[in-house]
């Protein structure tokens, strides 16, 4: 019997050694830094800001006039913000806010971009798991509101609200993700 004991021993010694281990990273990806700030600069590149100090910058993506519209979702792990480009309607004046991008731990997960119109609110869903949007032309909202979900980019829900066509649009139907969405 005493030729086993140390062989127990050693197994035993290497099953706590991994059990010590897998605590060890459990905690550490529980007490993952979470975002604090995040805001566009003057050249139009993100900054990230962690409660540990650290910070990340996303630069400007080339042929864009900035950034705005910036949002941390409740999970403290991913940032959002709309890429203004240049309007072809008016070079000096209005950009186009046309890219909704989607940012969590180091890298872009999701760019949403609809085409020819524009962004007109945004917010976060689902503690940042899905994104919700309205969007329309340029000088004015129609009321198309859609909502994401960021991992697939898939449409999950759509809703039409237009103030001045009140046969297909009752306000107090509207669902609670397309009520989220800030007024512009």
């Amino acid at each position: 019997m005493a030729l086993f004991r140390p062989a127990q021993m050693k197994i035993r010694y290497i099953l706590l050694c991994v059990i010590t281990i897998a605590a060890a990273l459990t905690v550490a990806w529980a007490q993952k830094a979470k975002v604090t700030r995040a805001y566009a600069d003057e050249n139009g590149a993100m900054h990230v800001i962690y409660d540990d100090g650290r910070e990340k910058i996303i630069h400007k993506q080339r042929d864009t006039m900035g950034v705005g519209d910036v949002k941390i979702a409740r999970d403290g792990q991913t940032v959002g913000w709309i890429v203004d480009w240049p309007n072809p309607d008016a070079p000096n004046g209005t950009p186009i806010p046309g890219t909704l991008v989607i940012w969590r731990n180091g890298k872009v997960v999701r760019k949403f971009a609809p085409g020819p119109v524009a962004f007109w609110g945004w917010n976060f869903w689902d503690g940042g798991t899905r994104v919700a949007y309205e969007l329309g032309a340029m000088h004015f909202s129609n009321g198309n509101y859609e909502l994401r979900d960021i991992a697939a980019g898939r449409l999950l829900a759509r809703y039409y609200c237009n103030d001045w066509d009140q046969q297909h649009c009752d306000p107090g139907e509207m669902p609670d993700w397309a009520k989220a969405i800030p007024v512009h």
